[in-house]
C-alpha cells in the first residue's frame, strides 16, 4: 500500500496550523519514553484501531517510527503496516518520510515520557 509521506518540515509547519495531524509513535515503550515528536499519542501494538482511536475520520494519522528495520514478512516498516490498518478503517494517513530519525537530525523538539 502507498501512503502519502510528509517531511518533517512539512510536519513541523502542519503542527503549527490550524489542522493539524493526529501524530502517532509506534515504536517500542522505551523508545518513545527516551523521546518522541511532542504531543505524538503512543500505539505500540501496531494496531490500526488503537493508533487511531479517538481520531476524527476527516483528521489525518500521521505515523512514524525507527525505520530501521524492515518487517520480515511484509517488507514494510511497522509505521507503515500501522498506515495501512488505519487506511482499511477509512481514515486518511501518511507516514513521517524518515521517521523518528529524520525529526531528530532535524533538530526539532522532542519530549521525554516516563517509562
Amino acid at each position: 500500500m502507498q501512503f502519502d509521506r510528509i517531511s518533517v518540515q512539512e510536519l513541523k509547519e502542519m503542527l503549527a496550523g490550524s489542522s493539524p495531524p493526529a501524530v502517532v509513535d509506534v515504536r517500542a515503550p522505551q523508545h518513545y519514553a527516551a523521546g518522541h515528536i511532542p504531543g505524538a499519542k503512543h500505539a505500540p501494538t501496531g494496531h490500526g484501531a488503537d493508533a487511531a482511536a479517538g481520531v476524527p475520520r476527516d483528521q489525518l494519522v500521521l505515523t512514524y517510527c525507527d525505520k530501521k528495520q524492515r518487517a520480515k514478512a511484509s517488507q514494510e516498516y511497522r509505521c507503515e503496516r500501522v498506515a495501512g490498518k488505519a487506511a482499511a478503517q477509512g481514515y486518511r494517513v501518511a507516514v513521517l518520510d524518515g521517521g523518528f530519525p529524520a525529526w531528530r537530525r532535524a533538530g526539532l523538539p522532542v519530549e521525554r515520557a516516563p517509562v
